[in-house]
């Protein structure tokens, strides 16, 4: 009985990686600088979800199309993540970095 119950767990948490992973429907690459505003280019009209992770440099976003500039804006340092839930927050992020070139990867897709 315990070998089965251990056996359903895993396959549940099988299921749910796999399901996971395919709502992720593209994956960007942004880099961006500290001169111009910077954004996702979104294809597929059902994308209303984004998990952004920021690579090498500090950056500022907003989500509500509003361009943030080197001193406003929500500050992510290098090594953090964003998760973007609903298709206009998805839609309207803008990010610039905070000085030199920074590394943005987005993974984008529905839940």
């Amino acid at each position: 009985m315990k070998k089965m119950a251990l056996l359903l767990a895993l396959l549940l948490v099988v299921g749910a990686s796999s399901a996971d992973a395919q709502r992720i429907r593209t994956h960007q690459t942004l880099t961006v600088t500290a001169l111009a505003v910077f954004a996702f280019t979104i294809t597929d009209q059902s994308t209303n979800f984004a998990y952004v992770t920021v690579e090498t440099q500090a950056i500022r976003w907003w989500d509500d199309g509003t361009n943030p500039t080197t001193t406003a804006g929500h500050l992510t340092a290098a090594g953090s993540s964003i998760t973007l839930n609903g298709r206009d927050n998805v839609v309207n992020f803008k990010c610039i970095a905070t000085a030199g070139t920074a590394t943005v990867f987005g993974s984008l897709g529905r839940p």
